[in-house]
């Protein structure tokens, strides 16, 4: 998957610097630079479930790993959401005076913020259920939907900017199928796990172990 995936990358590049133009491209880039920088919002609580779910699963401790399941999850969005939160409210600043932004583009490049703020929150919890979904060892399951994944969104980031589309289309048709691939894996953590519901945060057990390790 992973020697896929990058061929898919080396293929769509250069056609996407071709197509976007340099302007373009670049705030293109300075998308996925955000994205990636602040994946690192998860502390280590993806390798953290991924340890304390194994652990649990030598165990047959189930009670034990639903619990750092749910907690990893719901820690994850609440860091996400945190992040989108100050992405939309610096994007303002970023744009004016950090990355200084041709007058032209700058509308475009806020729309581009507001879809790197809604990656945001998508990416962590999408990187929890992968580190689950490995505790279980479901590998070949996580290496399919990765390619999957990567394969959509290269391939409709070219297409899109070969069609005329701006880098804020773009990138959203990348997040789109980040997305998908969190939908994908989500479909398979809470069938292992029915009822786990995700979005009460009124329990947090657990969370002080997760983020010590992870720390």
């Amino acid at each position: 998957a992973e020697g896929w995936s990058f061929l898919v990358l080396l293929v769509a590049m250069p056609k996407l610097v071709s197509y976007l133009g340099e302007v373009s491209f670049g705030l293109f880039s300075i998308a996925w630079v955000i994205i990636g920088y602040l994946a690192f919002l998860d502390i280590g609580v993806n390798r953290a479930a991924t340890k304390f779910v194994s652990e649990h699963l030598a165990t047959q401790d189930l009670g034990s790993t639903r619990m750092i399941v749910r907690t990893a999850i719901r820690a994850n969005l609440i860091l996400g959401l945190v992040g989108a939160a100050a992405v939309s409210l610096t994007s303002p600043y970023l744009i004016h005076s950090v990355f200084r932004v041709p007058p032209e583009m700058q509308r475009q490049a806020q729309v581009t913020f507001y879809v790197v703020a809604m990656a945001i929150p998508v990416s962590l919890v999408l990187g929890v259920f992968r580190a689950v979904l490995s505790s279980y060892q479901r590998f070949a399951y996580i290496n399919t939907v990765n390619a999957a994944a990567t394969t959509l969104q290269w391939a409709a980031a070219a297409l899109l900017a070969w069609k005329g589309y701006g880098a804020a289309v773009v990138v959203l048709a990348t997040v789109i199928a980040r997305v998908l691939a969190m939908a994908a894996y989500g479909i398979a953590v809470t069938r292992m796990f029915p009822g786990l519901q995700i979005v009460a945060f009124r329990e947090m057990h657990g969370l002080s172990k997760l983020l010590r390790f992870g720390g």
